[in-house]
């Protein structure tokens, strides 16, 4: 016997706003449906039998973050450049003044 816990839903008490919108209506429903006893398949950490995670997961929120990451990089590339680029230009005038 296992228990799920959510590392992407804090505690209700602790929430200021949410993003995306109705998330906790998403895991409520998502409880309803996986009511206690509800088989779930799960993969074992081999040395960890208490380290254990979902095969396939149809829970809100759930699934791998990579193209949110992803997108971050980007944005946190795209501005990089930009200060470069008037980090340059600042200091070619400078130079040049």
């Amino acid at each position: 016997m296992s228990q799920v816990y959510s590392r992407s839903m804090p505690a209700l008490r602790r929430v200021i706003w949410q993003y995306p919108p109705q998330q906790f209506e998403m895991v409520q429903e998502w409880v309803d449906a996986n009511p206690e006893g509800t088989p779930i398949a799960v993969h074992y950490h081999p040395a960890n039998h208490s380290n254990a995670v979902l095969v396939a997961t149809a829970m809100p929120l759930g699934g791998p973050r990579t193209p949110d990451n992803l997108r971050v990089l980007g944005i946190a590339a795209a501005s990089c450049l930009v200060l470069l680029a008037i980090v340059r230009i600042a200091w070619t005038r400078s130079a040049a003044g």
